[in-house]
Protein backbone atom coordinates (compact mmCIF):
# COMPACT_ATOMS: atom_id res chain seq x y z
CA UNK A 1 0.00 0.00 0.00
CA UNK A 2 2.95 2.10 0.78
CA UNK A 3 4.30 2.04 -3.01
CA UNK A 4 1.19 2.27 -4.25
CA UNK A 5 0.74 5.71 -2.25
CA UNK A 6 4.06 6.71 -3.15
CA UNK A 7 3.72 5.81 -6.96
CA UNK A 8 0.31 7.63 -6.99
CA UNK A 9 2.23 10.67 -5.46
CA UNK A 10 5.49 10.47 -7.52
CA UNK A 11 2.42 9.90 -10.63
CA UNK A 12 0.98 12.90 -9.40
CA UNK A 13 3.60 15.32 -8.60
CA UNK A 14 4.90 14.36 -12.32
CA UNK A 15 1.96 15.15 -14.09
CA UNK A 16 1.77 18.21 -12.12
CA UNK A 17 5.10 19.03 -13.30
CA UNK A 18 4.42 18.00 -17.05
CA UNK A 19 1.06 20.03 -16.32
CA UNK A 20 2.67 23.05 -16.22
CA UNK A 21 3.80 24.42 -19.82
CA UNK A 22 0.80 23.36 -20.75
CA UNK A 23 -0.68 26.03 -18.35
CA UNK A 24 1.51 28.09 -18.94
CA UNK A 25 1.24 28.40 -22.54
CA UNK A 26 -2.31 28.43 -22.34
CA UNK A 27 -2.16 31.81 -20.76
CA UNK A 28 -0.02 33.10 -23.37
CA UNK A 29 -1.43 34.60 -26.40
CA UNK A 30 -1.37 32.81 -30.19
CA UNK A 31 1.65 34.71 -32.40
CA UNK A 32 -1.30 35.48 -34.56
CA UNK A 33 -3.13 37.08 -31.70
CA UNK A 34 -3.39 40.92 -31.45
CA UNK A 35 -6.16 42.76 -28.68
CA UNK A 36 -7.41 46.27 -28.29
CA UNK A 37 -7.76 47.46 -24.78
CA UNK A 38 -9.61 50.13 -25.45
CA UNK A 39 -13.62 49.53 -26.53
CA UNK A 40 -14.41 50.72 -30.35
CA UNK A 41 -18.43 52.07 -29.97
CA UNK A 42 -20.19 51.99 -32.96
CA UNK A 43 -23.58 53.85 -32.48
CA UNK A 44 -26.61 52.19 -34.16
CA UNK A 45 -28.97 54.98 -35.39
CA UNK A 46 -32.65 54.77 -34.64
CA UNK A 47 -33.85 54.68 -37.95
CA UNK A 48 -31.92 52.05 -39.91
CA UNK A 49 -30.22 51.18 -37.08
CA UNK A 50 -26.58 50.85 -38.76
CA UNK A 51 -22.95 51.50 -37.22
CA UNK A 52 -19.83 51.32 -39.01
CA UNK A 53 -16.56 50.58 -38.12
CA UNK A 54 -13.67 51.67 -40.42
CA UNK A 55 -10.05 48.97 -40.04
CA UNK A 56 -8.60 51.15 -42.61
CA UNK A 57 -6.23 54.06 -40.86
CA UNK A 58 -6.91 57.09 -42.40
CA UNK A 59 -10.90 56.76 -43.35
CA UNK A 60 -13.67 58.59 -42.37
CA UNK A 61 -15.66 57.60 -39.26
CA UNK A 62 -14.75 55.95 -36.27
CA UNK A 63 -11.32 53.84 -36.95
CA UNK A 64 -10.14 50.91 -34.70
CA UNK A 65 -6.88 52.51 -33.47
CA UNK A 66 -5.59 49.91 -31.16
CA UNK A 67 -4.90 47.34 -34.36
CA UNK A 68 -0.95 46.80 -34.84
CA UNK A 69 0.20 48.80 -37.77
CA UNK A 70 1.11 45.81 -39.88
CA UNK A 71 -2.43 44.28 -39.65
CA UNK A 72 -3.33 43.58 -43.19
CA UNK A 73 -6.73 45.00 -43.41
CA UNK A 74 -8.54 42.15 -45.54
CA UNK A 75 -11.12 40.88 -42.98
CA UNK A 76 -12.13 37.30 -43.80
CA UNK A 77 -14.33 36.39 -41.47
CA UNK A 78 -16.09 38.09 -38.35
CA UNK A 79 -17.58 36.22 -34.70
CA UNK A 80 -20.07 37.89 -32.69
CA UNK A 81 -20.55 37.05 -29.42
CA UNK A 82 -22.31 38.32 -25.79
CA UNK A 83 -25.79 38.61 -24.81
CA UNK A 84 -28.45 39.72 -27.71
CA UNK A 85 -25.85 38.82 -29.94
CA UNK A 86 -28.29 36.86 -32.44
CA UNK A 87 -29.72 40.32 -32.94
CA UNK A 88 -26.52 42.38 -34.10
CA UNK A 89 -25.34 41.60 -37.95
CA UNK A 90 -22.28 42.75 -39.40
CA UNK A 91 -20.78 42.74 -43.13
CA UNK A 92 -17.64 43.31 -44.45
CA UNK A 93 -17.41 45.66 -47.22
CA UNK A 94 -14.61 47.66 -49.13
CA UNK A 95 -11.99 44.76 -49.69
CA UNK A 96 -12.39 43.82 -46.32
CA UNK A 97 -11.51 47.05 -44.32
CA UNK A 98 -14.91 48.32 -43.12
CA UNK A 99 -17.28 46.38 -41.13
CA UNK A 100 -21.04 47.54 -41.33
CA UNK A 101 -23.04 46.64 -38.48
CA UNK A 102 -26.78 46.43 -38.37
CA UNK A 103 -29.35 45.40 -35.47
CA UNK A 104 -32.76 44.74 -34.92
CA UNK A 105 -32.97 47.41 -32.01
CA UNK A 106 -31.34 45.58 -29.08
CA UNK A 107 -29.14 47.32 -26.86
CA UNK A 108 -26.14 45.28 -26.29
CA UNK A 109 -22.26 45.27 -25.77
CA UNK A 110 -21.02 42.66 -27.99
CA UNK A 111 -17.26 40.73 -28.75
CA UNK A 112 -16.38 41.10 -32.19
CA UNK A 113 -13.29 38.76 -33.15
CA UNK A 114 -11.88 39.09 -36.44
CA UNK A 115 -9.44 37.57 -38.95
CA UNK A 116 -8.01 38.60 -41.48
CA UNK A 117 -6.30 36.41 -44.60
CA UNK A 118 -3.13 36.05 -43.29
CA UNK A 119 -4.62 34.17 -40.13
CA UNK A 120 -3.68 37.24 -37.26
CA UNK A 121 -7.17 37.33 -35.27
CA UNK A 122 -8.01 39.41 -32.45
CA UNK A 123 -11.07 40.97 -31.30
CA UNK A 124 -12.63 44.61 -29.51
CA UNK A 125 -15.72 45.46 -27.97
CA UNK A 126 -18.30 47.03 -29.84
CA UNK A 127 -21.31 48.83 -28.02
CA UNK A 128 -24.37 48.60 -30.14
CA UNK A 129 -27.01 51.48 -28.56
CA UNK A 130 -30.32 52.65 -30.63
CA UNK A 131 -30.35 56.81 -30.43
CA UNK A 132 -33.40 58.05 -29.91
Amino acid sequence: MKKTIKLGLLGAVASAILALPVAASAETSSPNEFLSTTPQTTVIRQLHYLGTVYLHPGASGPVELNLPTNFKYDVQSIEITGPLSQFVHAQITNFGSKILFSSDGAKTTVTVTITNSTGSWGYYTVIVQPVG
